[in-house]
């Protein structure tokens, strides 16, 4: 048994029909078992919300937990995912299974995983990290992004793709497979990086270990070049940085988000429910 969770919040995506009220109902459920709870919307959250909880629920799809990682990991609060939208390989909870079991896990009847990070760093010293994926494209209008990558200052390939997307293992089954990239066990401790769509067909995916940095930059920059477009789980947060934000640094971070599963939770049976193998 794992320690019982006294104070919980619950983050809702309220864009779910219905998911605001279901909250509800969860904490009524299971009220006696608390000392205190909070009910918070996903867009509207501050990263001092999570203060002080034992742990998160998040109550929507991947996405919403996605919403949640920077305050989660600044606060190593683990995070229950409960699916209230279509694919759930984060939300690993259905309703049902919540409506059965959140009573008998916040006693303790659980399991944690830890999950890699990526750490990624502007030239500017801006930094950000990602669950699944750092996604590079190039500028709008540009046609193909002319890209090149460095391993520990070492030249690993000028690209000319769509874009490249750098994933953690648990980012391995999002826009990295839709790219052909691998599927990678959530506890490896690599990152990968997929181009898309590569011009050159011998151009593909490259898993690294845990201890590489990469860095990106334009291919043969030159004056007044646009930036490409720079998308950290699906935010943009050097979006503003242009040019001057390259070169860009990506690797594992030494930080870690946690997720609550069931005891008997296996990660197969999710990739083969969700993938339909």
């Amino acid at each position: 048994m794992m320690p019982p969770l006294k104070h919980l919040a619950f983050v809702v995506n309220e864009g779910k029909t219905g998911s605001l009220e279901y909250a509800g109902q969860l904490r009524d459920r299971i009220a006696n078992h608390l000392d205190s709870s909070k009910i918070f919307e996903g867009s509207s959250l501050k990263p001092e919300d999570l203060q002080g909880v034992d742990a998160c629920c998040v109550i929507g799809g991947d996405g919403t937990i996605l919403g949640v990682v920077e305050e989660a990991v600044a606060f190593n609060i683990p995070v229950i995912g409960i699916n209230f939208g279509k694919l759930g390989f984060l939300t690993t909870y259905t309703q049902e299974e919540a409506d059965r079991c959140l009573a008998d896990l916040i006693q303790g009847d659980y399991i944690n995983t830890t999950r890699s990070l990526l750490a990624v760093k502007s030239a500017t010293g801006s930094e950000s990290i990602a669950l699944n994926d750092v996604v590079v494209k190039g500028a709008p209008n540009t046609g193909l992004a002319h890209l090149q990558v460095w391993q520990n200052s070492k030249l690993v390939n000028n690209f000319s793709c769509d874009g490249l997307v750098f994933t953690t293992p648990t980012g391995s089954t999002a826009y990295n497979l839709a790219a052909g990239g691998p599927i990678m066990h959530p506890s490896a401790e690599a990152l990968a990086m997929t181009p898309i769509s590569p011009h050159t067909l011998s151009n593909r995916s490259v898993v690294f270990s845990s201890e590489v940095s990469l860095s990106l930059d334009l291919a043969s920059p030159t004056p007044g070049q646009a930036a490409p477009q720079i998308a950290v789980d699906g935010r943009y947060p050097f979006q503003d940085e242009g040019p001057a934000g390259l070169p860009l640094e990506i690797s594992l971070s030494s930080k870690k988000f946690t997720l609550i599963h069931q005891a008997s939770y296996e990660h197969f049976a999710i990739v083969r429910s969700k993938l339909k193998w």
